[in-house]
């Protein structure tokens, strides 16, 4: 039968389960029992590890329990739940999702154009379904828009087929003339531009034979006239400056 032990001096090693421990009292020896000593090494033993959510137990070394996690890191999606134009495919874990609407498409149910600046809406607007607008210029504005003048063109034409000699041509009375020689012909003019203003007069001369033509010597002519009875386009720009005077440049050609 064994004794309880107690109050004994430090074992140089420590006692593990299956050690025969002998105490000696008054000369006897006694076998103490493995029920009289604590189990294990140092501090004690653990009987069980239980697993908790996702924790398993691998338990076949009782005394030095494996512990492992089977759970997901990070959280886990259980669920995807496609709204307003989405599709979910693929599963909870890979989710797939996708664009099911349409793109950029649509009807523009009515469309209008104003104009401004001279540009005019002639017809067509607005649009509701399908049409063409079109559109227009008007022309005064438009001027006044980009601060436009110009000079009237349009005029007079006269005809003379018999000049004289000495023919003096007024300037007020025409802005295009037709004219013949049937003598040699010199070219005076009368009514030039007033101060600050001028104009261009054409001409178209020709000789009946050979007669030549004479213009002022105070003229500015580019370009030769020819007397052999073909017709001669001569442009003549008149004007008058404040501080240079009355300018005559005059261009002579033929076809």
């Amino acid at each position: 039968m064994s004794e309880k032990l107690s109050n004994l001096p430090a074992l140089p090693s420590a006692i593990t389960t299956g050690d025969n421990l002998y105490v000696i009292r008054g000369g006897v020896s006694y076998k103490a029992d493995n029920n009289d000593l604590p189990s294990g090494g140092s501090g004690g033993q653990v009987d069980s590890v239980v697993g908790g959510t996702d924790i398993t137990v691998d338990a076949t070394d009782p005394i030095n329990p494996i512990v492992n996690f089977t759970g997901t890191t990070g959280g886990q999606v259980d669920t995807v739940t496609g709204g307003t134009d989405i599709t979910v495919t693929g599963t909870a874990t890979d989710p797939i999702i996708n664009f099911s609407g349409s793109t950029g498409t649509g009807t523009v149910t009515s469309v209008a154009v104003s104009g401004s600046d001279g540009i005019e809406i002639d017809s067509g607007s607005p649009i509701t379904t399908s049409g063409t607008i079109a559109l227009g210029l008007n022309q005064a504005t438009t001027k006044t828009f980009l601060d436009y003048t110009e000079e009237e063109i349009d005029g007079t034409a006269i005809y003379d087929a018999s000049l004289s000699a000495l023919e003096v041509v007024d300037l007020s009375t025409h802005t295009d003339a037709y004219y013949i020689l049937t003598v040699n012909t010199d070219i005076s003019v009368t009514n030039p531009p007033a101060i600050d203003t001028s104009f261009v007069r054409t001409w178209t001369i020709k000789s009946s034979g050979t007669e030549t033509l004479t213009l002022p010597v105070a003229w500015t002519v580019i370009g030769s006239y020819l007397a052999t009875g073909v017709e001669n386009y001569l442009t003549i720009r008149f004007s008058n400056y404040t501080t240079a005077g009355a300018k005559v440049v005059c261009y002579i050609t033929q076809a």
